[in-house]
């Protein structure tokens, strides 16, 4: 009866012990340090007013990410802010006859951590996530492809700011311009 109670014992520990300290790229984190647990993620610049919809898919994206609360009603109102700048589209390549097909969607932003009302007490670099796509004769499939490589910037600058964030914030000090 005893081995048996060890051998469960053992064997309950075991996988636990495995797992200790993993964790899977961009889950959030509780080695986030003390001065950014509970600061909520807003999205901010001319980059958010112009495209909305991109920036709540960004706002998402880092929230999920980071591990960040969506709100607070406590007194800590830590905000971390993304500066969102508009997207770029600029041209890539023309075909035969001249005409344009070949474009590459940029998006950029930077990060700022702050007290409300207060200048930023750190902030980080510009980031930026870029997509290509082609333009075909059919409206509305340019308008799809757009779409498609405007969401696929976003994604790869929600990913370029958490890989950075949580670099920058699990060393020591972020940057500072």
């Amino acid at each position: 009866m005893a081995l048996s109670k060890r051998l469960f014992l053992v064997l309950l520990t075991l996988p636990l012990a495995g797992c200790f300290g993993y964790h899977f790229p961009g889950s959030p984190s509780a080695r986030l340090p003390e001065d950014l647990q509970g600061a909520v993620a807003r999205i901010a610049g001319p980059g958010a007013t112009a495209h909305p919809r991109l920036a709540r898919q960004l706002q998402e994206r880092i929230i999920n990410r980071l591990g960040l609360p969506w709100s607070r009603s406590d007194g800590n109102n830590l905000i971390l802010t993304i500066h969102m700048e508009p997207l770029q589209r600029d041209l890539r390549l023309e075909n035969q006859a001249g005409r344009a097909d070949h474009y590459r969607v940029t998006a950029s932003a930077h990060a700022a951590l702050a007290q409300p009302g207060a200048a930023p007490s750190k902030t980080w670099p510009s980031v930026r996530g870029s997509a290509t796509y082609y333009e075909l004769n059919v409206a509305t499939a340019n308008q799809v492809a757009r779409e498609q490589a405007e969401n696929e910037a976003m994604d790869q600058l929600a990913d370029a700011l958490v890989a950075m964030l949580s670099t920058r914030l699990n060393a020591s000090e972020p940057a500072t311009p």
